[in-house]
């Protein structure tokens, strides 16, 4: 899981430059035998604050891996 700002979700160049799309692809090719899924929550325009707001719910998720 992929949590942050604009940046974190590939603003201003859309979907294929975000951290998560490209994290997915690397590591796939990495680990091809393995099931690989990167959910990407980031969200334009908030601030650290939000991102707090989400902690308990993201926190009830169960991943492997969470980059905030």
């Amino acid at each position: 899981m992929v949590q942050g700002g604009s940046t974190a979700a590939g603003y201003p160049y859309g979907m294929g430059a975000a951290l998560a799309g490209m994290l997915e692809q690397r590591l796939r090719r990495t680990f091809p035998e393995q099931p690989i899924e990167v959910v990407n929550t980031a969200l334009s325009a908030v601030n650290s604050y939000t991102l707090l707001d989400f902690a308990d719910e993201r926190n009830s998720l169960h991943f492997s891996l969470m980059l905030c």
